[in-house]
């Protein structure tokens, strides 16, 4: 699928325009960085070119530092690199994935990062947009089916409905608010830390955002679910016991608590 890149002045005005797609000169006029990877503070879009046969590329990284450039990684092979050392960040995504009903294409929040993935990621790669670098997002006038994704100094024609995209970034705002509201719950009850700030997790389009979403709130008993969760996946993994009964594991959480007179 095709991409197109704007460079913009400080007044937010075009001055330079490149389009990449299949065999194009702009394309291959791109470096090739073999051993490429995300940079939370600079990697802002990556681009799935694995159908378009490219000497064996598979992604177009878009970077403030390093550039635009091409490699040899699938945009799942950068994405499960960037988490090889963030073990327990990928499980408590997946966790609260499931927790709010997201089976499919679950964003990634790490520290004051977020990844929303643009399709689903069980089988294949696919486009990954920085939520954290985002500052807008409008309809593409020439292209119904694209959305304009604004960043510092630059904007991108991505191949998703404007509609489709309002929804990833929802999830993945969403996602962040669970985490929030999961861990001041948990630090609450075991008086751990102080509430953080708002605004330490915050992304720059949230306010764009929410303008649109609809309030949301979680259960006050949500970290239970969630450490019940926490524990389910961890007897699956060490004992390999998945006949446990949510309902039953969660009672027992519950019985937890209350003797430690945390609930």
């Amino acid at each position: 699928m095709v991409v197109g890149f704007d460079r913009l002045n400080d007044n937010l005005e075009v001055t330079a325009s490149m389009e990449f797609k299949k065999s194009s000169d702009a394309l291959y006029d791109l470096p090739v960085i073999q051993d490429s990877e995300i940079c939370e503070e600079s990697t802002y879009y990556i681009h799935d070119i694995t159908a378009w046969n490219d000497d064996g590329n598979k992604t177009i990284v878009f970077d403030s530092i390093r550039g635009i450039h091409r490699t040899d990684l699938s945009t799942r092979s950068l994405i499960n690199k960037f988490l090889q050392d963030k073990s327990i960040e990928a499980m408590i995504n997946r966790i609260l994935g499931e927790q709010i009903g997201i089976k499919q294409a679950i964003p990634l929040i790490v520290g004051s990062a977020g990844l929303a993935p643009l399709a689903g990621t069980s089988r294949s790669s696919t486009h990954w947009v920085s939520v954290h670098h985002l500052l807008d997002l409008h309809f593409d006038s020439e292209n119904s089916r694209n959305t304009i994704i604004k960043f510092k100094g630059c904007q991108l024609h991505v191949p998703i409905k404007c509609k489709a995209l309002h929804i990833k970034l929802q999830q993945t705002i969403k996602m962040r608010q669970v985490m929030q509201l999961i861990f001041d719950g948990i630090s609450e009850k075991f008086g751990l830390a102080d509430k953080s700030e708002p605004s330490r997790t915050k992304f720059k389009i949230d306010d764009r955002l929410k303008k649109e979403m609809m309030e949301f709130k979680l259960p006050e008993d949500a970290f239970i679910d969630f450490l019940t969760r926490v524990h389910l996946l961890f007897c699956e993994t060490l004992y390999e016991d998945d006949q446990l009964e949510f309902s039953r594991l969660r009672a027992q959480v519950v019985a937890g608590l209350t003797s430690l007179g945390r609930i």
